[in-house]
């Protein structure tokens, strides 16, 4: 675990660029971070966060700083970015800082994969413990539980998709009929989880932009490894999606499995 200093303040005068609700095209990545943050916590906190203002500049240094303003439950929050040298890698390493009004939010990110998670899901705990009954008050580190829809895990997601694929019931929902069409494919899991596919044919892609746990309702997905249609699919994922598609020209046909299965699923 990396341990993060207290950050430096941004400098006077540091620009602000408001981070707009819709993705663009070619936007730089600190800003799909910042947005992807907000998204987060509006998830887990089941109330609206509007995406933060981007605020960078440097310091007294010269080494680039950069922060997002946010307003969380009422109350404004800063996450600050700063370079930290790391005396043991001999080398320099993003750091990150959560503040809220009279409060520094501990944070030591276990890794830095799904930072944005990380970082929402701390300052979702904070929120949690402030307005949480003395008695019901959970600890301010708390991780708190995913939402229905949302991925924490990508590899282990990924393995239960692939292990659906490779032996579970199948159906095709709707076949590629022309290069411009998105194929359907549903598919189950070992442990009764109902995954749905789209395949682009005329990219390659495949992702799941759907799924629907056990005893759960069906949920799109948000959260580690998705992208706007869903979570994406790599390896030799979408060579499997485009196999079970292959010579399939009817709609609702079960290419592996029986239909009862579906049905059982709830799938008519």
């Amino acid at each position: 675990m990396f341990r993060t200093p207290a950050p430096p303040p941004l400098p006077a005068g540091a620009d602000r660029h408001p981070i707009p609700d819709v993705p663009v095209r070619g936007e730089p990545g600190a800003v799909t971070f910042g947005r992807d943050i907000s998204d987060y916590l509006t998830d887990l906190l089941g109330t609206p966060v509007d995406p933060p203002v981007l605020v960078h500049g440097d310091d007294l240094s010269g080494a680039q700083v950069f922060g997002y303003d946010l307003t969380v439950a009422g109350l404004p929050a800063r996450i600050t970015v700063f370079p930290v040298r790391d005396p043991l890698l001999h080398t320099t390493l993003p750091g990150y800082s959560i503040e809220r009004p009279g409060q520094r939010v501990p944070f030591d990110p276990d890794g830095y994969r799904d930072l944005d998670w990380q970082l929402a899901t701390t300052l979702a705990a904070a929120v949690h413990a402030r307005i949480a009954p003395a008695a019901n008050r959970p600890d301010s580190a708390q991780r708190l539980p995913a939402p229905a829809g949302v991925i924490i895990d990508p590899a282990a997601f990924e393995a239960r998709i692939a292990a659906a694929l490779a032996a579970g019931p199948v159906r095709v929902d709707r076949p590629v009929t022309g290069d411009a069409d998105r194929a359907e494919l549903s598919v189950l899991g070992a442990d009764g989880a109902l995954f749905c596919l789209l395949y682009q044919p005329d990219s390659g892609q495949a992702w799941v932009c759907a799924v629907r746990e056990p005893a759960r309702l069906l949920t799109e997905l948000t959260g580690a490894g998705c992208t706007g249609p869903g979570f994406r699919l790599t390896g030799d994922l979408p060579y499997r999606v485009h196999a079970l598609l292959r010579g399939t020209h009817r709609h609702r046909h079960v290419v592996r499995g029986a239909r009862t299965a579906f049905d059982e699923a709830g799938l008519s």
